[in-house]
């Protein structure tokens, strides 16, 4: 077929690369940005009115920042934990999802041209991988909010099988 005549294997693979790169530079010009805004400003003395106007600034954008910040990581970590009957749900969702996707795979695999030429939209194969692909990102992402260190999260094993399982199903 004429589709098959120059072959596009390093789209996908770029694709991944790409995403862990784009994503670790997010995390790294974040922690960048931190330490230059958030180191600590000098000290004055208790009853100059610069300390007051300080202290009370850098109090709003704590509480805003602890509230929200922390309200985000409690709950995107009760459900990836599984404490909540909604966590209980999404893991087993993730569980039957993996399974699924990887059935997927084998019957994609299994066929007899593995590489073929078809249109997206008459491969139901590619559509569900698709849509559970989404799915599995929306959980990368819950797993990202909830994570303490995010560049260890970025990092750890589990975020290479993403990075090589999800982009590609978008290329």
């Amino acid at each position: 077929a004429e589709c098959l005549k120059e072959r596009k294997w390093w789209c996908f693979l770029l694709s991944s690369i790409f995403t862990f790169l784009a994503g670790l530079l997010i995390v790294l010009l974040w922690r960048v940005f931190a330490f230059l805004c958030c180191r600590k400003e000098p000290e004055f003395s208790p009853n100059d009115p610069k300390q007051k106007e300080q202290k009370a600034a850098r109090q709003g954008k704590q509480e805003f920042e602890g509230t929200f910040m922390t309200e985000a990581k409690d709950w995107a970590g009760e459900l990836i934990s599984g404490q909540t009957t909604t966590g209980r749900i999404l893991v087993v969702l993730v569980f039957i999802l993996s399974i699924a996707s990887l059935i997927i795979y084998f019957i994609d695999a299994s066929s007899e041209e593995v590489e073929k030429c078809q249109s997206w939209s008459n491969n139901v194969t590619q559509q569900i991988d698709l849509a559970f692909n989404i799915f599995f990102m929306v959980y990368f992402f819950i797993r990202f909010i909830a994570a303490s260190d995010k560049l260890w999260f970025m990092l750890e094993m589990y975020s290479f099988v993403d990075y090589f399982t999800i982009p590609p199903s978008f290329v």
